[in-house]
């Protein structure tokens, strides 16, 4: 009887085939970490493709470097959304007892290295797939990310994956030095369960995430973008303090390609669930884009507007649905559906929203900026938690 393989597993079979030939690394139980740290990294040394058992718990003494064209890997998926993430089911990789940075460039659990950070010259990808991270025994000092990309690591993947309970960011794309970028990375299938700061965060350009679930961010952002030309398509950011946080830098002359959301949601955010904003209130950011998705009750800290648009930023939705909700705050929320706000003098240069339904607890614009233009058009209901059998009313401005 011929062997049958998951087309998960399939992909990542066709993934060792085609960076020719892997290398198996079994779990050693040794909970320093001393032992899997030197076994994992004398493998990424000498093999493009390092296999690690689908049920094996790893520990580490140090931060796992990953150069450009290798990757490490189980035939585990790890799916989004699954449940029992600090768990033994599946292939994990956790923080030992003798735990440290030493010598590594970023205190990170799993780093990408770029060759502006000391990696090879190859142009080669690079991947984790089938991996939960788990910080769970992070050693107290500074905060510890989960994965790292530093430079320009380019054109990498991670997929099938998770990560679980860090101290820092569950994932954070790094400039190295001379401007190096982290540029093209594809984020397919994954789960970040309460980060100690942001879900997703960085510097990068060309970045794909499809699918990728952060949820518990309390003391951060979903996801917090300050490079151009990213797609987020069906991703979520749950229960935090904000959602999906644009900041993108708009160099003079440059074009402004912009942040895209498709088909993202979020609910339970204290703060926005969507907020085009900029750290530099005198400077303009790129545009960010958002179509369709739902947003259910964001804005529980009784004030924040679902959609918001800061300083000198532009905001264009499509096909949004915004809805209050008492889940998260007794007396409802969002308090307002889209919102402005400006930051040193400067107001939002274009806010424009489209269509389909927003519900708010107060009222479902609050133009306070004002912005310099302001255009939208959708059905809504105001005054309290839409009950469903009230005609909502037309709500429409072209300034």
């Amino acid at each position: 009887m011929p062997l049958k393989f998951s087309s998960y597993s399939q992909s990542v079979l066709r993934v060792m085939q085609a960076y020719g030939g892997f290398n198996f690394v079994p779990p050693s139980h040794d909970t320093t970490g001393v032992t899997d740290s030197a076994k994992i990294s004398a493998s990424l040394v000498t093999y493009q493709a390092t296999m690690l058992q689908a049920s094996g718990r790893y520990y580490t003494s140090g931060p796992v470097l990953i150069d450009r064209g290798h990757g490490l890997m189980s035939l585990k998926w790890r799916a989004a959304g699954a449940s029992g993430l600090n768990s033994d089911v599946g292939c994990t990789i956790s923080p030992g007892t003798a735990w440290a940075q030493g010598a590594a460039p970023l205190p990170q659990l799993v780093t990408f290295v770029g060759s502006s950070e000391g990696g090879s010259g190859t142009t080669a990808s690079s991947w984790l797939a089938g991996i939960e991270i788990d910080g769970n025994g992070t050693p107290a000092g500074p905060a510890v990310d989960g994965i790292g990309m530093y430079g320009n690591a380019n054109n990498g993947l991670l997929f099938g994956f998770a990560v679980n309970r860090t101290t820092g960011h569950g994932v954070n794309l790094v400039d190295g030095h001379a401007g190096a970028t982290p540029d093209g990375w594809h984020l397919i299938s994954g789960m970040i369960n309460n980060p100690g700061a942001d879900g997703v965060t960085g510097d990068t350009v060309d970045m794909v995430a499809t699918d990728v679930h952060v949820q518990g961010h309390t003391s951060g952002r979903g996801w917090y973008l300050t490079g151009s030309n990213c797609r987020l398509v069906g991703c979520r950011a749950d229960q935090g303090l904000h959602g999906f946080v644009s900041d993108a830098f708009l160099a003079t002359g440059n074009p402004a390609a912009g942040i895209e959301l498709a088909g993202c949601g979020t609910q339970g955010n204290k703060g926005h669930a969507v907020w085009a904003w900029t750290s530099a209130p005198g400077a303009a950011r790129q545009p960010l884009l958002v179509t369709g998705g739902s947003f259910f009750g964001d804005g529980a800290d009784g004030a924040s507007p679902a959609f918001m648009a800061s300083g000198l930023t532009t905001l264009l939705a499509d096909g949004i649905t915004i809805i209050a909700n008492t889940n998260y705050l007794a007396t409802g929320s969002p308090a307002y559906g889209i919102g402005t706000e400006a930051l040193s003098g400067n107001k939002p240069v274009l806010v424009r929203v489209r269509g389909k339904f927003v519900n708010a607890v107060t009222g479902v614009v609050s133009d306070l900026a004002p912005a310099q233009l302001m255009s939208y058009d959708f059905h809504g209901y105001q005054g309290g938690v839409w009950p469903g059998n009230i005609v909502p009313t037309l709500y429409k401005l072209n300034t």
